[in-house]
């Protein structure tokens, strides 16, 4: 008899650990705007709205084009993802950028990926 985990334990477990890192991920950001909020609304104060939305079009384009690469690059190695359902893999993972330590946007995108049936040597490699 095993003392292993079963696969079962393990995906329940890793799924609850990816849900800790994107709740973590939106508390930092949300701790972050509340105690700079006084830094953050003298600066958007003094923005020029159409300057803010072309950087927010802008940054969302650049986000987007880094995606559609990281797409591709999964197409590159024999992955048959779909469009949508991969740059909501990217997206979702990114928000591991905003919890302290610089492995996290990569944890979670690879490991979404991992979870839709993409190889994790796939996943890794083109995460990184």
């Amino acid at each position: 008899m095993s003392t292993m985990p079963s696969r079962k334990v393990l995906s329940r477990i890793s799924s609850l650990l990816g849900i800790a890192i994107g709740v973590a991920g939106v508390a930092f950001i949300v701790r972050t705007l509340t105690t700079k909020w006084s830094a953050v609304s003298e600066a958007l104060s003094h923005m020029n709205a159409s300057n803010l939305l072309l950087s927010v079009v802008l940054g969302l384009c650049a986000m987007t084009s880094i995606g559609s690469l990281w797409v591709s690059m999964l197409r590159a190695r024999s992955n048959a993802v779909a469009y949508r359902q991969a740059m909501s893999w990217y997206f979702t993972g990114q928000l591991g950028k905003y919890v302290p330590g610089g492995i996290w946007p990569i944890v979670g995108r690879a490991e979404l990926a991992v979870r839709n049936n993409v190889a994790r040597t796939d996943a890794y490699a083109t995460t990184g």
